[in-house]
């Protein structure tokens, strides 16, 4: 147990390191992730609660964006603790959490914060919050991601695929550099209503699809808790991760775009290396021999990259250079899960 804990202790002294060699500026959205880390592991690693959440604190205050389901694992730790955790709830407001997220909680069961807010969602003072949050919404962008998502899934599959991604990546290149990577911050965190409120509903998902019944199971999926339309193009594209590897290392600093949706990218090819996908890929680096891998994503990517041999140590390294929290936080969670009705895993297949 001694052991565990200086390896931890090392783990999160060098994400401090790291960060501030890169910027000494606050908005420098690694510090944020640094931060979030180290209250990842006192809770679930080292058992303290006080840290955990004062690290919280410095993380959500600290930074002008906050990503919606840290806020919302921080309020399930503060809750099971019971400690005050509604101010993590309300604050979720601002970056697009409603009370329907919450509903899919076990923990919250038996708390009245889904009514309480629910109630609340019904308030000026809401609407005001909202209309911040919809405003800060480049929902034009948003709208490229649509047409894109769409016209994507039809092409998958045919014979001048590769090319037609290749096409994607470039535009997508070009979008990022005018406006940020699409996630979260930039075109908001999935919402099936969104260009509703915006009073263009005509160009919400649900409306478009009709009119092509090939695509009719694509949706936007509210209960992810990110925006996660990006992402099936890039893990039809065997490369992307390469591709686009020096771009979402910068967008991550702005706060862009997420350590772990990188590692799922990561993790994505090599499991294409494993199983062949796609193989006219044949310039693409091999990711496990140099670097192992990061262990990030859904059962079913889990399945594949669970046949790499890669001890812990050397997943712990990989994440430790990109500020991704150890291995061993990722097992906690999971039995926090089982055992006590958390859910702390969100986002394109379950990365976030």
């Amino acid at each position: 147990m001694k052991r565990i804990y200086i390896s931890i202790f090392i783990f999160a002294s060098c994400f401090s390191i790291k960060a501030q060699n890169q910027s000494n500026d606050t908005e420098n959205y690694w510090n944020y992730h640094d931060l979030i880390c180290k209250a990842e592991i006192a809770f679930y690693l080292n058992g303290n609660i006080d840290s955990c959440l004062y690290y919280y604190a410095q993380a959500f205050d600290g930074f002008s964006f906050n990503y919606v389901h840290d806020l919302v694992n921080a309020a399930q730790i503060a809750f099971y603790n019971q400690k005050d955790f509604k101010g993590y709830i309300y604050k979720g407001l601002e970056f697009g959490l409603k009370s329907s997220h919450l509903k899919q909680i076990r923990l919250f069961a038996n708390s009245d914060i889904i009514q309480e807010l629910e109630n609340y969602e019904k308030t000026p003072e809401y609407l005001i919050i909202r209309e911040k949050y919809l405003a800060s919404v480049n929902l034009d962008y948003l709208n490229w991601i649509y047409d894109f998502g769409i016209e994507e899934q039809l092409e998958k599959g045919k014979v001048d695929y590769d090319a037609y991604s290749l096409n994607f990546i470039n535009e997508l290149k070009l979008k990022i550099k005018q406006f940020g990577f699409p996630s979260n911050r930039t075109i908001g965190i999935n919402c099936s209503t969104i260009f509703a409120e915006a009073k263009r509903d005509e160009l919400d998902l649900a409306k478009r699809v009709k009119s092509v019944p090939a695509v009719s199971y694509y949706k936007t999926d509210d209960q992810l808790l990110s925006n996660h339309f990006v992402m099936p193009p890039l893990h039809h594209r065997r490369c992307s991760y390469t591709e686009l590897k020096e771009i979402m290392l910068e967008e991550i600093a702005k706060g862009n775009f997420h350590p772990r949706e990188f590692g799922l990218l990561y993790d994505r090819q090599c499991e294409c290396e494993i199983t062949n996908y796609n193989p006219v890929f044949e310039n693409c680096p091999n990711l496990i021999k140099e670097n192992g891998v990061f262990r990030i994503g859904n059962v079913f990517l889990k399945e594949v990259i669970g046949k790499i041999e890669c001890s812990d140590e050397q997943v712990n390294s990989l994440r430790r250079k990109y500020h991704i929290a150890p291995i061993e936080v990722d097992r906690a969670k999971e039995r926090y899960e089982r055992q006590y009705g958390f859910k702390l895993f969100w986002g394109f297949w379950d990365c976030l």
